[in-house]
């Protein structure tokens, strides 16, 4: 997203974030100690108040304004009790502790004027659907404590390169960054869809959404770890079927601390990031050093994308390619009329060239899957230039591979919201809003039901009787495992130069040297229990998987 706001709207972020909290109100801000609960969790809470409250009732509420719980508690004004309080947190004191009940798998707010949000997971995780509620971006962007990850709301315009969870959500993350997401939430809550929700934290461990249908990714997804990005491929390449409702999405590489309670991202500053792997750097995605493209995982990229509000833009919403696509059922839209939904940001992808009247056409040969079909497109202002300059934003829906899952991107950082920044009506607020609410409902019905969601004919994506779908491109067996893995070479891959280990903090800690070998096998026995990374080098190619070792 971009960095640089006017001077005039960061004095009014800053005023408003350090306004006095009326008298009346019970919470000034607060926080709780984990992003996500499961139900029997005991969740502490940490309120701040303008003065001391004895025995107030402090509300529990859904997304949707449903009363769902109270507390009655002692609140007081509360200290910063540690320096650089946007990295090490708040430090606040516990104001009361609540074990999480059987509530339905959601984001919950605390007090009247919802300053304080958590996420209810699912106790089974067995639910169809399972969205990711963007809890990266907004740390990302919360200023709280006087920094976030971006200089146009830190003190003296210097940004931190971590931030903390355990903190209070600033006014103006609150307005700013809840707004990507949350229409779309309410509405879709107010539905009998079996779902679960989810923190972008959550993402690293594929246990947590595995045995659902399909992934949503909503709102503004803009950080993803390495992990998360490669559940998230696993979880389509297994079958399974993902909807992206965002934009700028996958941007960053971020990563955790041990504990999880801080975002790590240096961004430009690769000297400053200390981790030794350079597949961990926290850098942008598209970057060749860190060998992930985006493309790969999503079908499209911020760099192919552009920006949606500029004053070199093309229809605010989407041009309509493919009227007679599935996910259209119901709109009676035509080719060339525009979906009027407005956006800062899009995503886009690759094209060969363009057809006889100037529309795109995808270079499917490059990207790689064997279907991809633009639905609509819309173009504006490239990202990595001062002067307007033409770029694109697509609505794509993709199969990368016979045996993997479908997935629909609408490339669209504003879908989801109500309205967007300098002005736009987002895809839940404009004069649109009810074909958006048709087309997502055709998304997500489609796929469960298993049904076409390419145009006719329908798609040539399957296998034929004498193909096999293709395999992994190595074999890691077990995995998870004890510790001991064995890597073995696909038989169109070079055979096996060097293995690398490395952890979550980017430290390597096992090379096998150079050799060549078909097969290799690696004891991490004495290392503690989780996740590492092993890095695979064969012939010119490197490849990155990750390994669990169990206890």
């Amino acid at each position: 997203m971009r960095t640089i706001f006017c001077m005039i709207s960061f004095l009014g972020a800053w005023l408003n974030i350090n306004a006095q909290t009326s008298p009346t109100a019970i919470i000034a801000d607060g926080y709780t100690d984990k992003l996500s609960y499961n139900p029997g969790d005991t969740a502490s809470v940490y309120i701040n108040a303008p003065e001391s409250f004895n025995q107030e009732v402090i509300n529990l509420f859904s997304i949707n304004d449903e009363k769902v719980g109270s507390v009655t508690t002692n609140v007081f004004p509360q200290v910063v009790s540690n320096t650089e309080p946007w990295e090490k947190g708040f430090g606040y004191q516990v104001t009361f502790k609540y074990v999480i009940p059987a509530l339905r798998s959601g984001v919950y707010y605390w007090g009247d004027d919802r300053k304080i949000s958590f996420i209810v997971k699912d106790r089974y995780k067995k639910k169809n659907i399972t969205i990711v509620y963007p809890t990266n971006t907004e740390a990302a962007y919360n200023n709280a404590g006087g920094k976030s990850l971006y200089e146009f709301n830190s003190s003296y315009a210097q940004k931190a390169h971590a931030v903390s969870f355990q903190r209070p959500l600033s006014n103006w993350a609150i307005v700013n960054m809840r707004s990507y997401c949350n229409a779309f939430l309410r509405w879709f809550y107010q539905m009998n869809y079996h779902v679960q929700m989810i923190s972008d934290a959550d993402l690293d461990n594929h246990d947590e959404f595995e045995n659902s249908k399909i992934i949503i990714i909503v709102g503004h997804s803009e950080y993803w770890t390495r992990a998360a990005r490669e559940n998230f491929d696993q979880f389509v390449n297994d079958g399974k079927d993902a909807v992206v409702l965002s934009g700028n999405t996958m941007w960053w590489q971020a990563r955790y601390n041990k504990e999880k309670t801080k975002l790590i991202c240096y961004k430009f500053e690769t000297i400053a990031d200390s981790v030794s792997s350079p597949l961990l750097k926290t850098i942008n995605w598209t970057s060749p050093s860190l060998n992930y493209p985006v493309l790969s995982s999503i079908g499209v990229d911020f760099p192919h994308g552009a920006y949606g509000m500029k004053m070199y833009h093309g229809w605010y919403g989407y041009k309509i390619l493919k009227p007679d696509s599935p996910l259209l059922d119901g709109t009676d839209l035509h080719f060339g009329d525009t979906l009027s939904c407005q956006s800062d940001e899009y995503d886009g992808t690759l094209f060969s060239g363009f057809d006889a009247i100037e529309n795109p056409i995808v270079d499917s040969a490059a990207l790689g899957f064997c279907k991809i079909e633009l639905v609509g497109y819309d173009w504006g202002k490239r990202i990595d230039t001062l002067q307007p300059q033409k770029s694109y934003g697509t609505f794509v829906v993709f199969q990368k591979e016979p045996a993997s899952g479908k997935i629909i991107n609408t490339a669209f950082s504003h879908w989801c919201s109500k309205n967007g920044q300098d002005g736009a009506a987002g895809g839940f607020g404009g004069k649109d809003s009810a074909l958006i609410k048709i087309i997502s409902l055709n998304m997500i019905n489609k796929l469960l039901n298993r049904e076409q969601v390419f145009s006719s004919p329908p798609a040539q994506c399957s296998l034929s009787a004498n193909e096999v779908a293709p395999g992994p491109d190595f074999i890691i067996h077990p995995n998870p495992s004890n510790g001991v893995f064995i890597i073995e070479k696909n038989s169109k891959h070079p055979a096996l130069n060097k293995l690398e280990i490395w952890n979550v903090f980017g430290q390597k800690i096992y090379s096998s040297g150079n050799q060549s070998v078909v097969k290799s096998t690696i004891d991490l026995s004495p290392l503690s229990t989780g996740i590492y990374f092993l890095t695979i080098h064969a012939g010119d190619q490197v490849f990155t998987r990750k390994i669990l070792k169990q206890p």
